[in-house]
């Protein structure tokens, strides 16, 4: 398999997220200020959505009324949120998804301000909005890799903008230094490093708590859009009430260790996992007894945030490889969604 388009928006992704970093998105929030609404809403539809999820933590963290929900359910169920008191959020890769044009041209106009996040600045959405930012991930035909890194990095920085805390660039740059290098000439290395670690799965489950839940998420979506494996992201502590039924040795994980506040918790149910007989793929600091680590990039604080979906990508093609097809194709779906 040579390099397919998917491959090389996965290794173009520090590229990408660097020339976002050189732009500082936070500056184009200048003209709002937070008191002046009631709540925050942040709403997307899929990768895009599961991007903000740091972000809306950041922002509940301090104090900020802020929800987090889809926007198809807020579209339909839950548009008493949205008024002339409220700071709407909207990402969207494309700018286009049916819901967000649904969205922008509805009840999201009776919001008081429209925050837009999009890679693509001639899209309705991008239109819409009252501060935009560009996501600058470049043209991506595939499924979304730097287009979610950058849309993730973005609301990072937008959610310490509104914040009004210290500018997180250089913390996260180091990030992408990390990813760099872990993309760069070893990236073959990785790759066969990942394939021997993840095995064989038949259906995978990825695990973890607090931000890092972005990247099970997302993971889980990447491993069904890119290789069509039935895979699935949830909270670690969810998956304690009722899924837990499932470990055994038909079951694969991924567990990402995540903040440290948690990951003493995370550990103990991986382990708990590898004693029911399941393999258990790790993703962070030393690997508890009996997991696999998985090839990730040697980031640290918020930087980490910008590498921990990369090793489900490198899961990705190293399945496809294994498989004989090319990753990331769309079949039944495509790029962008029209319809709800």
């Amino acid at each position: 398999m040579g390099m397919t388009n998917y491959v090389a928006e996965i290794r173009e992704q520090p590229a990408r997220l660097a020339a976002l970093l050189d732009t500082d998105p936070a500056r184009a929030l200048r003209s709002l200020e937070l008191s002046r609404f009631r709540r925050v809403v942040l709403s997307g539809m899929g990768a895009s959505h599961y991007a903000t999820y740091p972000a809306w933590l950041a922002l509940v963290a301090a104090g900020v009324p802020a929800w987090w929900l889809e926007a198809d359910e807020l579209l339909h169920h839950a548009s008493g949120l949205l008024g002339r008191d409220t700071l709407l959020w909207l990402t969207s890769q494309s700018g286009y998804s049916a819901e967000i044009q649904a969205l922008v041209d509805g009840d999201g106009a009776r919001a008081s301000a429209l925050i837009a996040v999009t890679n693509d600045a001639a899209s309705p959405l991008a239109a819409a909005a009252d501060v935009l930012v560009e996501t600058l991930a470049g043209p991506e035909e595939a499924v979304s890799t730097k287009s979610y890194t950058n849309s993730l990095v973005a609301a990072l920085l937008l959610a310490h903008g509104l914040l009004g805390a210290p500018d997180p660039r250089s913390e996260l740059a180091s990030g992408v230094a990390a990813l760099e290098e872990f993309l760069g000439a070893g990236w073959e290395d990785a790759l066969d490093a990942t394939a021997q670690a993840i095995g064989a799965p038949r259906h995978v489950v990825a695990l973890a708590r607090g931000a890092a839940l972005h990247a099970a998420w997302t993971g889980a979506l990447v491993l069904k859009e890119a290789v069509r494996l039935p895979a699935e992201g949830m909270s670690a502590g969810q998956f304690r009430h009722g899924p837990l039924e499932l470990a055994g040795p038909s079951l694969e994980t991924i567990i990402l260790e995540g903040p440290s506040g948690t990951a003493a918790l995370s550990r103990a149910l991986a382990e708990e996992l590898v004693v029911a007989g399941s393999r258990v793929a790790w993703i962070g600091g030393t690997a508890p007894r009996g997991t696999v680590p998985l090839p990730a990039p040697a980031a640290h604080g918020l930087g980490v945030r910008a590498t921990e979906v990369v090793p489900f990508q490198l899961v990705s093609v190293a399945l496809a490889r294994r498989l004989g097809i090319e990753p990331g194709e769309f079949v039944h779906s495509s790029k962008v969604t029209l319809s709800e």
